[in-house]
């Protein structure tokens, strides 16, 4: 199975507030299964995080999405 390709942009932004102290929790709806390869491939990409969590969406300050769409945009 082919692995998704890293953002680079995103994570060099990523390290950007993880160095100025932003407290950075990986979400993701995939299903907890799947938490080892998203793990590791967090890891390999050298993606800074401080924790993930899987098919709950914590609550949070600010979300940061890369493929959001506000409803503004379509409507």
């Amino acid at each position: 199975k082919d692995e998704p390709e890293p953002k680079q942009p995103m994570i060099d932004k990523m390290w950007e507030l993880y160095k100025n102290g932003a407290h950075l929790i990986i979400y993701t709806a995939r299903q907890p299964r799947y938490y080892p390869e998203t793990h590791a491939w967090l890891i390999k990409h050298q993606v800074p995080f401080h924790g993930i969590t899987m098919c709950m969406k914590p609550g949070a300050d600010l979300y940061i999405d890369d493929r959001a769409i506000h409803i503004d945009d379509i409507l």
